[in-house]
């Protein structure tokens, strides 16, 4: 069983039985690592390739030492391109970067000639790992200058991943303008596609270019969301299904954080109302309170009820009256709506309609077997008389 690209090459990764596969292609690395380890103890005639393969695992889990034995063991037993581009990868995170530039470079004097792109792909991946983006990203604009038509999406792909992770950081750092800056060039970048020199660099870098175009609306919704600018970020939320369409929002991993990003939106807009109430903003808290109504939230009856406070707030009864009604619409044994209500009623001057909602309040705690709604009805009772 080999991974490979879908042509003769030079990138090989030989002598993977299923369950090694499985591991690595699902990122459980110490998996992988210790059933290459059981090979090799077991293991009968040229073992080069498992040390090659135990070292570019090793180089993932950031093992540099033990990765750098295995490489050079593989390359004493016979020299492969594998093996070269997991030493210069250890190499690299050890820091010694003379090395791991020669590393690489005996590598693409070895490797067939059309595989040379990939090699230096992965050569500035792992640089970027190891924290030399600005050699990184200049080594990939050399690359799309000068590589084959047929390799210029895949490098696309690896720079998107760039960006992205450069977002990531500047994030991370609170320079938001910067993260956006470096999602709108990823995104100039696309369309995207996953072709199979991908599917190898995945594997060797522990990178994934299958959902670039989701990664990227959705920490344009994280960065915005961020940095205090929610209306854009719920723009970005809603557009997000029209530009990737269906398929790509109903993936089970993009569909759980779509769910829990609106939840953490819906959060925060209603503490954003809630601190305009306490500051007496009240046309702010309209605002933050309406626009989280508008997403849907699952429970409806608590912002309606402070959206109704801040309309009365503004003496805007009628639309007071109506949030009003339709919390007790929503839960006709819900005590609070008929509170607001009858506060509501009262402002407007309408006492008569007051007292009526007073006394349809107390009918329904009458009726009510709950112990603790009616210990609510005689608490708000209270308060209103």
């Amino acid at each position: 069983m080999c991974f490979t690209v879908d042509r003769d090459s030079s990138i090989r990764l030989t002598d993977i039985g299923d369950a090694v596969r499985e591991a690595w292609k699902k990122d459980k690395l110490d998996d992988a690592e210790e059933i290459l380890s059981r090979h090799l103890i077991h293991h009968t005639g040229a073992s080069h390739s498992l040390f090659a393969n135990r070292a570019l695992i090793r180089a993932r889990l950031q093992h540099w030492d033990a990765a750098l034995r295995d490489a050079e063991t593989s390359i004493d037993i016979q020299p492969s391109v594998v093996a070269r581009v997991a030493k210069g990868f250890a190499l690299f995170g050890q820091e010694k970067y003379e090395y791991a530039v020669a590393a690489f470079n005996i590598a693409l004097r070895e490797c067939d000639v059309h595989d040379r792109d990939i090699v230096l792909l992965i050569k500035s991946i792992v640089l970027f790992e190891v924290g030399y983006h600005a050699e990184s990203m200049a080594g990939i604009a050399d690359l799309m200058e000068h590589c084959p038509a047929g390799v210029k999406s895949t490098c696309s792909s690896v720079q998107t991943e760039m960006y992205i992770r450069l977002a990531t950081l500047a994030t991370k750092k609170g320079d938001y303008d910067m993260a956006l800056r470096s999602l709108s060039r990823a995104q100039s970048l696309g369309p995207f596609c996953v072709d199979p020199d991908l599917n190898i660099i995945s594997l060797i870098c522990g990178w994934r270019f299958d959902n670039l175009q989701f990664t990227i609306h959705r920490q344009n919704c994280e960065i915005l969301f961020a940095a205090g600018r929610t209306n854009e970020a719920l723009e970005s939320l809603r557009t997000m299904g029209h530009d990737l369409g269906e398929d790509r929002t109903t993936r089970k991993d993009n569909t759980e954080w779509i769910i829990t990003f609106t939840q953490q939106y819906l959060r925060s807009l209603e503490s954003l109302g809630d601190n305009a109430i306490a500051s007496q903003s009240y046309t702010e808290a309209v605002v933050r309170y309406s626009t989280a109504l508008s997403m849907g939230p699952v429970s409806r009856e608590g912002i309606l009820i402070k959206r109704s406070k801040a309309y009365a707030a503004l003496h805007m009864w009628d639309d007071a009256l109506k949030d009003a009604n339709e919390v007790i619409n929503l839960n006709p044994l819900s005590p609070v709506g008929y509170e607001r209500k009858h506060g509501v009623l009262q402002g407007m001057g309408r006492h008569d309609e007051a007292v009526r909602t007073f006394n349809g309040m107390r009918s329904i705690l009458e009726l009510s077997t709950n112990p603790q709604k009616q210990g609510e009805f005689v608490f708000l009772s209270d308060k209103i008389t």
